[in-house]
């Protein structure tokens, strides 16, 4: 039996991360270009009686009754292929995807949909949404009939459902109470007809936009699913209350920064960090359990993880080169029993020494860390890999560097790759962490040395409100 997830979003495709709307209206006009306006209507009348059958959209269906009426029209074919191999991913709200990265720092993101067994998975499929849910998706006639299975393949303390019919979110908050959070994005015909605004209660959580769920942290998600005082629906909770409430700071945060040599810890209400040897053959469990053995007598709500690699949507995506196997795939939420945002090593410690503008950060440890932050939008770089001189940055401002050439000609190769640099990427300035930046006996032009405990600011700064992007 799988163990429950501290939390599970839950998002629905039509209207709420797929404007649907649109992808009919297209579907309109090449229908009355193929077949004429009396047949165009035609099909949209057997497209809403099977609707009304079967409590779900059927694109193909109502095409292949369309066809049952009209045996040798030869358009069928084109119409057919019009709707499997319709460009769906040009028809998702704007940040959707952003979205999903965004929650997923928290927990699992999951598809929750109706439709039919083919032309609904072929759109989740093309629009990329498949992908960028890792897989987990769910597609039911009646999703609100089938909680249990839901539960069933997602177990979680907590779930937030996003979707954009108060119906549904009003039929699940009856089964789950609070355990769930309910969001309404106001997009899409459904979300705008007064008489069912009237019919249902306001969800927990009201936006105007999909993208809107970028400016909400998960302490006041969950706190908005709560019991309280029922509202109208136009003062259900909003983007403001949110994020006063997200900057409470009773969220006790601990960041985990994974080193090649060692493991250092800091938790919020703590003054000292702890730490303890890592080494090039410690797995991501071995990382979890040392966490967890130091930390027995502390407290948090969530972890913010360095990681030394490169990150994608939260999560490793290839295995560090100076630690053991096990990272990539490995459930760090699970782990912890908790909501995990893991990020680049490097990009963390450039999110603590960060002042504004445009930042180069260069993390001089085992290897080389890399990012640039550009206006408060943080980017994880790799640039330790690029090739120079017999072999790669890395190779010669690293360690493996450093122990093989000395101090004296390690410094002059720092001082050239930071300025071949600097004239490739023209940052405003650059900072130089990392254990060995103390062994220059002057800083290159343009850069300052970082704190390498700037972590660990870094790492509390995850979880408030500076952008991100791959990182």
């Amino acid at each position: 039996m799988k163990q429950p997830a501290p939390v599970v979003f839950l998002l629905d495709v039509d209207n709420t991360l797929l404007d649907n709307d649109r992808v009919i209206a297209d579907l309109r006009r090449h229908l009355t270009q193929a077949f004429g306006t009396e047949s165009q209507e035609r099909y949209w009348a057997i497209f809403e009686e099977r609707r009304t059958q079967l409590g779900y959209t059927d694109y193909l269906g109502a095409l292949q009754r369309y066809r049952d009426e009209n045996p040798r029209d030869p358009h069928f074919l084109q119409i057919s292929s019009y709707l499997v191999d319709y460009p769906f991913a040009n028809r998702l709200y704007p940040g959707s995807l952003d979205v999903i990265e965004h929650l997923s720092a928290w927990g699992p993101t999951v598809i929750l949909s109706d439709g039919d067994v083919i032309f609904q998975p072929r759109k989740v499929e093309r629009s990329g949404l498949a992908e960028a849910v890792e897989g987990r998706v769910l597609i039911y006639i009646h999703k609100e009939q089938q909680l249990d299975d839901v539960e069933k393949h997602f177990p979680a303390r907590r779930y937030v459902l996003v979707d954009d019919k108060l119906r549904l979110l009003t039929a699940v908050k009856e089964v789950w109470g609070s355990r769930l959070t309910t969001v309404f994005p106001r997009q899409g015909h459904y979300a705008h007809d007064p008489t069912v605004l009237t019919m249902y209660p306001p969800a927990d959580v009201t936006i105007e936009h999909i993208a809107d769920l970028l400016r909400y942290d998960l302490p006041a998600l969950l706190a908005a699913g709560q019991p309280h005082d029922r509202r109208p629906a136009a003062e259900s909770v909003k983007p403001e209350e949110m994020k006063k409430s997200a900057q409470e700071p009773d969220l006790r945060i601990m960041v985990v920064d994974v080193g090649g040599t060692h493991v250092k810890i800091l938790s919020t209400g703590q003054e000292t960090p702890r730490e303890f040897v890592s080494g090039p053959s410690m797995t991501a469990q071995e990382m979890v359990s040392g966490v967890l053995k130091a930390t027995e007598d502390w407290k948090y709500d969530v972890v913010s993880i360095g990681y030394p690699g490169p990150v994608l949507r939260g999560k490793p995506v290839a295995e560090p080169h100076n630690l053991g196997p096990g990272w990539v795939g490995f459930d760090f939420a699970a782990a912890f029993g908790c909501p995990v945002k893991l990020i680049n090593d490097a990009a963390m410690q450039a999110l603590g020494d960060y002042e504004g503008g445009k930042m180069l950060f260069l993390g001089l440890g085992t290897g080389l860390g890399s990012a640039m932050i550009v206006d408060g939008i943080v980017e994880s770089m790799e640039l330790g890999h690029l090739p120079y001189g017999k072999g790669t940055y890395e190779d010669y401002i690293g360690l493996r560097g450093l122990e093989r050439v000395g101090e004296k000609r390690w410094r002059d190769y720092v001082e050239d790759v930071v300025a071949r640099l600097v004239a490739a990427l023209e940052p405003d300035y650059v900072v130089l962490g990392g254990g060995n930046v103390h062994k220059l006996n002057k800083l290159p032009p343009s850069c300052r040395a970082g704190e390498n405990t700037n972590a660990f600011r870094g790492g509390f700064r995850l979880w408030e409100k500076l952008k991100e992007t791959s990182s």
